[in-house]
C-alpha cells in the first residue's frame, strides 16, 4: 500500500491519495533512498497532501539517506508555505 501512496503523490492524484492514505498503517515508512511519503509530497509542492500526512503523524525530523529532512527539501525548493507548515510541526 505504501508504494501506491507514493505513486498517487507523484501523480498529483489527490483522490487516489485520500483513498489510499487511510489504508497505510505507517506513514513514516521509507524507501531505498530514505524518503518517506512526506518527502514526496514536499518535493511535489503539494500543500494538501503534506498537510494530510502531517495530520496522520508524518515526522518532519526524519532524515533521508543523504541526511536531508523534509524541511531542508522545502527550503531548497523555495516552497515557503510548506516550509512554514513543517517548521510549525517541528516545534
Amino acid at each position: 500500500m505504501g508504494r501506491k501512496l507514493v505513486r498517487t503523490i507523484n501523480q498529483a492524484d489527490y483522490t487516489g491519495f485520500t483513498a489510499t492514505l487511510p489504508l497505510v498503517s505507517d506513514v513514516n515508512f521509507s524507501d531505498e533512498i530514505g524518503w518517506t511519503p512526506i518527502f514526496y509530497a514536499v518535493n511535489e509542492g503539494d500543500v494538501r497532501m503534506t498537510s494530510a500526512l502531517l495530520k496522520r503523524g508524518a515526522r518532519v525530523d526524519i532524515r533521508d539517506n543523504a541526511g536531508w529532512t523534509p524541511i531542508a527539501h522545502a527550503k531548497l525548493d523555495g516552497n515557503e508555505s510548506i516550509r512554514l507548515m513543517l517548521e510549525q510541526r517541528s516545534t
